[in-house]
């Protein structure tokens, strides 16, 4: 029989971020190309495969086609069947033979016959012995995981909830509510069981949210993630144009995140640690329950309009710098969930963050402290008393939020006292990642679980890396790695004339109203790439003989800037150098400038341009 009669179609892939037009080999046979829209799959017929010319773009791997066999499927299924029976001989045969030497020959045709229907079900279902053994075994695998996440959960559920309850009835009257004498019964108020199992949900639900949304999180889509990486790094690396160049590049580091692929169809459990998630819940709870003190006595005199006294937590720094640090936790954890990128590592965030604020926050009370003993009158002393406390604890709450805030405030401290101010060294950081657009406080957390402090961490760090482990949007993360570029390489060194005296010297210069950033900004140039792009345009129109090149590049030139006249860096005059020149020459020389200038490129093509297999490669 004819091959082509044996297949009953062709599938075909486009393994190219780009739409191309396959051409006909014979013009009047079929009027238009043959379309693959990016990533593109289609069935096609033996017939239509024959209508057009494949043959190029398959020998460049620019697309794949596969056959869909019927035959060779009904082939195999024989085939198949025919090895169980094969099985059936060479296990039933000797099995049931030594079960019949003690039970009889019933038995043993039973037992045959169970057999059969067994591998019968084995063999239409498609797989083979070996088949049969890997999937058991990937199966064992995902139970062995799955009890683990098990017993993680249960004992996270413990701490949660027993835990509170364990202090509310050894510690709180629970004791004397349940097996006490009547007389100290009748001391306790009538909603004293209300009081207390208010209590105890609070601290309950407020310690196990963060935990629990991990393992609603836990099951996840792999393949989605896996593909949607190989189809970004097509657009982004300039040394990939294909599927296949992709997953030979970095398959092997796609496969350490999200594990190999032939087990990461459909969801999977992830394989990690969680005793980050254990530890971070006991921290909450523990907070929770010094927070809310649920050992205070509800007497007899107690009233039901008095129950939302018992959810006030009690005032202290410590307890308001836990507050900041719980808030902080509770939208960092949120955030990342909804982005599918909550990881253990995130709660071991939340236990560090939270051993630092107590810390920070046991050093400012010493601070305060300090003030309160300074002022004159005791009536100056319980004014400073009182004002000292309020802003200690809303203090500690920022500090929880932001542990950068305590730090200042005790550098500050230190640094204005006479003898000790000149020997403590600044701490302030001259390129935070706040001074980029987009980027929140949450976003600036999870960049320094990877090692990310500021914005020279962040441009040179490892991009590829960074889109697998962090799972911020490829778009936004490229455009803040952007905006880095150029904000290092266009450097305010305005002339020393041209500060005010108060300035000289200090360690957290602002950058003035004319700086050099500042003027690219407003011109609308507000990344890397968009500079460049500007600067290819305004020579373009420079050679039809508008004159704008020289215009654009002395952007930067304006007198008000140095007083008059363009200046070196020893202010010397330096009419001939054209600033706005150098930083675009220095931009191509950043590592991932050319990915980005691809990635542009790429997203502002026409999704109308059909490419031919000579237009691909120009």
């Amino acid at each position: 029989m004819n091959n082509d009669q044996e297949v009953n179609g062709y599938i075909v892939s486009n393994q190219t971020a780009k739409r191309i037009g396959i051409e006909c080999k014979d013009d009047e046979v079929c009027e238009y190309p043959f379309i693959l829209p990016p990533f593109g799959v289609r069935r096609v017929s033996a017939q239509v495969k024959e209508q057009f010319d494949f043959n190029p773009w398959v020998q460049q791997n620019l697309i794949v086609i596969k056959e869909e066999n019927n035959q060779a499927k009904k082939g195999s299924d024989t085939k198949m069947a025919l090895g169980c029976i094969s099985w059936i001989f060479l296990i039933g045969l000797p099995v049931g033979f030594s079960i019949s030497i003690f039970r009889g020959s019933y038995y043993y045709w039973g037992s045959l016959g169970l057999l059969f229907i067994v591998f019968l079900i084995i063999g239409l279902s498609g797989q083979s012995f070996n088949d049969l053994w890997a999937s058991t075994k990937n199966k064992f695998s995902i139970l062995i995981r799955w009890i683990f996440q098990t017993l993680s959960l249960q004992l996270v559920l413990i701490i949660g909830i027993g835990l509170p309850l364990a202090v509310i009835f050894f510690y709180g009257q629970g004791q004397v509510y349940l097996y006490g004498p009547h007389i100290e019964k009748q001391l306790l108020s009538d909603y004293f069981l209300l009081g207390r199992l208010f209590q105890l949900v609070f601290i309950a639900m407020a310690s196990l949210l963060p935990a629990l949304l991990y393992y609603l999180f836990d099951r996840q889509r792999i393949g989605t993630l896996r593909k949607q990486f190989y189809h970004d790094i097509i657009l982004l690396d300039p040394a990939v144009v294909t599927l296949g160049a992709a997953e030979a590049m970095y398959g092997r580091r796609v496969d350490e995140v999200y594990g190999p692929e032939q087990r990461s169809h459909g969801k999977r459990y992830l394989s990690t640690t969680r005793w980050p998630i254990i530890v971070a819940t006991l921290v909450i709870t523990l907070g929770w329950i010094y927070a809310l003190m649920p050992l205070q006595p509800i007497h007899k005199d107690f009233k039901l309009d008095e129950l939302y006294a018992l959810l006030i937590p009690n005032t202290s720094p410590v307890i308001f710098g836990f507050l900041g640090m719980y808030f902080f936790a509770l939208n960092m954890v949120f955030r990342r969930y909804v982005r599918s990128d909550l990881k253990p590592k995130a709660y071991s965030h939340i236990t560090i963050r939270f051993f630092s604020v107590i810390i920070l926050v046991w050093t400012l009370n010493v601070i305060f402290s300090s003030f309160s003993d300074d002022a004159g009158s005791t009536m100056d002393i319980m004014k400073g008393m009182n004002s000292s406390v309020v802003v200690l604890n809303v203090l500690a709450f920022m500090v929880g939020m932001i542990p950068e805030t305590g730090t200042a405030v005790i550098q500050g401290f230190l640094r204005a006292q006479k003898w000790l101010g000149k020997l403590i060294p600044s701490m302030y950081e001259k390129n935070p990642l706040s001074k980029l657009e987009g980027i929140t406080l949450y976003d600036q957390a999870r960049l320094l679980e990877e090692g990310i402090e500021n914005i020279e961490n962040l441009v040179h760090h490892d991009l590829v890396d960074l889109i697998l482990q962090t799972r911020i949007p490829v778009q936004r993360l490229l455009d803040w790695i952007d905006q880095g570029i150029l904000y290092l390489h266009v450097v305010d060194s305005i002339h020393p004339d041209a500060l005010k005296p108060a300035e000289k010297g200090s360690d957290e210069e602002v950058s003035p109203p004319g700086s050099l950033y500042k003027i690219l900004r407003s011109y609308g140039a507000r990344t890397a790439t968009d500079l460049q792009q500007a600067y290819t345009k305004a020579r373009k129109r420079d050679e039809k003989g508008s004159g704008e090149l020289e215009h654009f590049l002395g952007i930067l030139d304006t007198p008000n800037i140095y007083k008059g006249e363009l200046m070196d860096q020893q202010g010397h005059s330096a009419p001939g150098v054209r600033r706005l020149q150098i930083i675009i020459d220095c931009l191509s020389d950043d590592e991932w400038f050319n990915y980005l200038e691809k990635w542009r490129i790429a997203r502002n093509e026409s999704l109308n341009k059909i490419y031919s297999i000579n237009e691909f490669f120009n």
